[in-house]
């Protein structure tokens, strides 16, 4: 048993390694006049590129987290969210959230992701990632399209006064379907910004 499961470690570390050598390399996009930096690179598989935003924003780490875990927050960004279900587990910092979209013009799309936040209490660093986990979701539905490539990581961390954050969006998002993939690009490097700012201004207000 021993010896399977360190195989196992060992072949997972082995495939991790690999994938992350055939991940491109990050290439600076834009800095919008906020200051947020924009960087997208190829990822294997898809013609949808990887995207990461950074920005720096005037609160601790803890008070971003915890404007980050409220779904409050993003109110106003989901104005085509038509489902949503939040999935609890054994673990408090996992969860499980199944979401259907309608977009004008397109079909629906929907799509279940598995949430773990964790912390580095050494290095005060907050941690939220997610991935695509749709068998732990309801069953798909006629007509809809659901959603098979979604990951990311957001990485909230102290500036060097320690007083403030710097806050590090990444994500891989492919809505599937007949949607043109450089219309996917763009449509990602328009939102990611605005998510950032949200973020930001939510932090500063809170109090």
């Amino acid at each position: 048993m021993f010896l399977y499961s360190s195989l196992n470690i060992i072949m997972n570390l082995i495939l991790s390694l690999s994938l992350i050598s055939m991940q491109g390399k990050w290439e600076k996009k834009t800095v919008t006049d906020d200051g947020i930096v924009i960087y997208t690179r190829e990822y294997p598989g898809t013609n949808v590129r990887e995207i990461k935003a950074v920005c720096k924003i005037k609160a601790s780490p803890l008070k971003v987290f915890n404007v980050v875990l409220d779904r409050n927050t993003f109110s106003d960004l989901n104005k085509y969210l038509v489902e949503y279900k939040r999935i609890r587990t054994e673990k408090e910092n996992v969860w499980y959230v199944y979401q259907r979209v309608s977009v004008p013009l397109v079909k629906d799309r929907d799509y279940t992701h598995r949430y773990e936040a964790t912390r580095d209490t050494v290095k005060n660093k907050y941690f939220l990632t997610w991935q695509i986990d749709n068998r732990n979701g309801p069953p798909p539905i006629e007509d809809v399209i659901r959603i098979e490539v979604s990951r990311g990581r957001l990485t909230i961390s102290p500036d060097k006064n320690g007083n403030h954050s710097i806050l590090i969006y990444q994500m891989l998002f492919d809505p599937g379907g007949s949607i043109p993939k450089w219309i996917v690009n763009l449509a990602n490097r328009y939102t990611l910004p605005k998510v950032l700012r949200t973020i930001r201004e939510k932090s500063l207000n809170q109090h």
